[in-house]
């Protein structure tokens, strides 16, 4: 009997040091608390509410401690951030989490919850963001790009970005950011706190609630039948799923979403840095040799067919530049005379493209049928017949020359335009014309590869309501990250913004030149037919705007 006793002595001084110290269990309350600010607590603070703190009424405390910590006046009852942060709780739960979930866990939510709303959403139509050979499989869900402009916090450049992309059919998304702002965000929860030092809430609680159970034995004496057992307080029921929570940024795909790395090329490194396979594509079409003649047109004859054409080009080195251009007319502006059941128009165009030497660099002749079942049909489509042709230039004056034969009526027409290519130096951020590009072509007709995938220049330009369309320019000198971050393009009706686009990072490629390639895919969903100016701009660092305008028209 004696060693029995001896034994349990023993046995309860080994495991009263340990029940001392035993972890205060989180109620329902405390549960639904921290998995409200799974996201913004910090490592430290999360140790003490779980394991330093020895009552619930030490949590109930520390919560109010929590916020006030991150109360940015002190002075008053109204505390801005808590109550942003929980109305963003139920958003989020509400809209962007699965059923049941019992703490948000998409990136979506994290971002929305960390950063508040954004200044503007955008939802683009170039679903894998690797070019434009990728089909949509995704019908219900699109990829969105989130945008933050002055950020209250030391965040540079000023605008963020977040790109959100679909990977199933049930609305899940992944985030993609550079490596910087990913680093940034996952920092952030340490930045929303403005008094570190804090030890006692200026408020109080409201009511302070004994959260342990009474000892029966010091219950008052009451009769027998009137003794009721103690009841714990608890907190709000939360379902009981526990989903596995992501990181609040998932790290881009290797080598696949990363933001360009194209500031700071020099010139005898810039082959070397460039990415594989972000080379501007040399062109096929062959240019006459200097010393011939140059074609003779009719340069007395009018404008009858209503020529127009438009160019830009790329630069391809300090002495040279990829040219390209695109010239047309309207059908309707032919002769159209019926034969064997359809209206027929041959014609014969000519164009050549002249140095300020007078020498030839290109001269080229095709000859054309348009056949139709009625000519009210071209009226009414408002059809365009166009040529292009690319070839590699130097800086000089030239002239494009156009001429066509109407053979039904056997009148000539003529147009000419002047243009020149100016030399663009590496040590300033620049841009020369852009141009529209249809990507809808085989290799066998591009004339411009962006990413190994073929080009031509779009008509006109003229674009069918609810279509893409591709503005393509070429940046030179060294723009930085913040300069980038500065683009955006806007659809304007004279002095009325329509619509404005930024870029997706990967709307951006490195040429082996030691350029940069913008090449955004913009929508003409939501624009009414009629004119309007494309511009691009972009904030350079000494306070000036770089400006490059486009006209399109939507029919």
């Amino acid at each position: 009997m004696k060693r029995f006793l001896l034994v349990a002595t023993a046995f309860l001084i080994l495991v009263a040091p340990l029940s001392a110290g035993k972890r205060l269990k989180l109620n329902d309350e405390e549960r639904a608390w921290l998995d409200k600010v799974d996201l913004i607590i910090t490592s430290d603070e999360l140790k003490t509410f779980r394991k330093r703190l020895r009552t619930h009424h030490e949590r109930k405390r520390f919560m109010d401690l929590f916020w006030s910590k991150r109360d940015d006046d002190l002075t008053d009852d109204v505390n801005p951030f808590k109550e942003n942060y929980l109305a963003r709780y139920d958003f989020v739960i509400a809209h962007f989490e699965r059923a049941k979930a019992r703490r948000p866990v998409t990136p979506r939510s994290h971002i929305l919850l960390l950063l508040g709303k954004p200044a503007k959403i955008e939802y683009r139509i170039d679903w894998g963001l690797m070019g434009f050979r990728n089909i949509n499989r995704l019908l219900n869900h699109r990829p969105e790009l989130w945008l933050y402009d002055e950020l209250p916090f030391d965040y540079r450049p000023k605008r963020l970005r977040v790109q959100f992309i679909p990977f199933n059919q049930w609305g899940d998304y992944y985030s993609v950011t550079d490596p910087y702002t990913a680093h940034w965000i996952r920092s952030l929860k340490h930045k929303f706190i403005y008094h570190p030092d804090l030890e006692l809430s200026p408020a109080e609680a409201v009511e302070e609630e004994n959260f342990t159970l009474v000892d029966p034995d010091q219950l008052p004496a009451l009769p027998d039948e009137n003794l009721q057992p103690a009841k714990p307080v608890t907190g709000p029921t939360v379902a009981a799923t526990t989903p596995e929570v992501s990181d609040a940024v998932k790290p881009a795909a290797s080598g696949k979403f990363s933001y360009p790395s194209t500031p700071g090329y020099k010139p005898s490194k810039a082959v070397e840095q460039a990415p594989a396979g972000s080379t501007l594509a040399v062109p096929t079409t062959p240019s006459v040799a200097q010393g011939d003649p140059p074609a003779v047109f009719q340069r007395e004859a009018a404008n009858h067919v209503g020529f127009t054409a438009n160019h830009g080009w790329f630069k391809r080195g300090k002495d040279r530049g990829l040219f390209m251009g695109r010239l047309g007319f309207p059908l309707k502006n032919l002769d159209f005379q019926y034969h064997k059941d359809q209206y027929e128009a041959p014609f014969v165009l000519r164009y050549a493209v002249i140095n300020a030497a007078g020498e030839q660099v290109l001269n080229q002749q095709v000859s054309r049928q348009i056949l139709v079942p009625k000519k009210e049909q071209i009226e009414r489509a408002g059809s365009f017949f166009t040529e292009d042709f690319a070839l590699v230039l130097k800086p000089d004056r030239y002239l494009l020359q156009m001429e066509l034969v109407d053979q039904n009526q056997n009148k000539t027409s003529y147009h000419q335009v002047p243009f020149e290519l100016t030399g663009v130096s590496d040590d300033r951020v620049q841009i020369v014309d852009f141009v529209l590009m249809d990507p809808n072509i085989g290799q066998g007709q591009a004339t411009f590869q962006i990413r190994e995938q073929p080009f031509a220049l779009r008509i006109a330009p003229t674009i069918r309501p609810g279509s893409p369309f591709y503005p393509v320019l070429e940046l030179s000198g060294n723009p930085s990250s913040e300069l980038l971050d500065s683009i955006v393009f806007r659809v304007v009706d004279g002095d009325r913004l329509v619509r404005e686009w930024q870029l997706f990072p990967e709307e951006m490629t490195a040429t082996q030149q030691g350029t940069v390639l913008i090449h955004p895919v913009l929508e003409s969903r939501r624009l009414d037919n009629g004119r309007y100016t494309l511009r691009f701009e972009m904030e350079l660092g000494d306070g000036e705007l770089l400006l490059r305008e486009l006209p399109i028209e939507i029919r």
